[in-house]
């Protein structure tokens, strides 16, 4: 058990083992002291000091991530992918979802291993009929990928489509992306993607 006496701020009284300050003001503070449970001084421990007497400067800690940490920064990093690249669908930016790709895709939807110019093709012929063609992330998960060699990461996306195509009426969805990702470097790329059916 640890006491605290403390000098100069005001009075300490300790009634029925409880320590109370009447007025404890920090400006008033000259000097604290521990002392252990029978009441003889404990001193700080003493600072590094150099050869010469005087005190060495701190290093700063090197940081260090935890495997824990590394993942948890890499499962963000493929949630900010997806989110762009629902970003970038929503406001008709091709270029900005093709860049959320990899440069060899195993499965784009139902048309199995593509190349990203099929993609590029695919994107613009998907959204012409429309007027609108929106979309809305509503959530995302992601985690490592356990026992797959064809990607790291894998995400799974709920978005709400909002379609109305010319002359015609709005039409709202709710669907699922299956989503799977490998890092080129420290940056996730799609490698993989597919509707879930519900």
């Amino acid at each position: 058990m640890d006491f605290i006496s403390a000098k100069g701020l005001g009075w300490l009284s300790i009634i029925g083992g409880v320590i109370s300050f009447p007025f404890l003001h920090v400006d008033h503070l000259l000097h604290i002291e521990h002392l252990n449970y029978n009441g003889t001084s404990v001193s700080p421990p003493p600072s590094r000091t150099s050869v010469a007497g005087s005190a060495e400067p701190q290093q700063p800690a090197e940081t260090v991530l935890s495997v824990v940490d590394l993942s948890q920064n890499k499962e963000k990093k493929v949630r900010e992918l997806i989110e762009n690249h629902c970003r970038f669908t929503n406001i008709g930016n091709v270029e900005g979802q093709m860049a959320c790709f990899g440069d060899r895709i195993f499965k784009y939807f139902d048309k199995g291993q593509v190349g990203k110019s099929f993609i590029r093709k695919d994107i613009k012929n998907h959204t012409r009929p429309y007027e609108i063609f929106a979309t809305d992330l509503l959530d995302v998960k992601a985690n490592k990928a356990e026992d797959n060699n064809l990607f790291d990461y894998e995400a799974v996306a709920k978005i709400r489509l909002t379609l109305k195509k010319r002359e015609g009426q709005v039409r709202t969805q709710i669907i699922t992306n299956f989503y799977g990702l490998k890092f080129n470097g420290d940056t996730p790329e799609i490698v993989y993607i597919d509707r879930i059916k519900e």
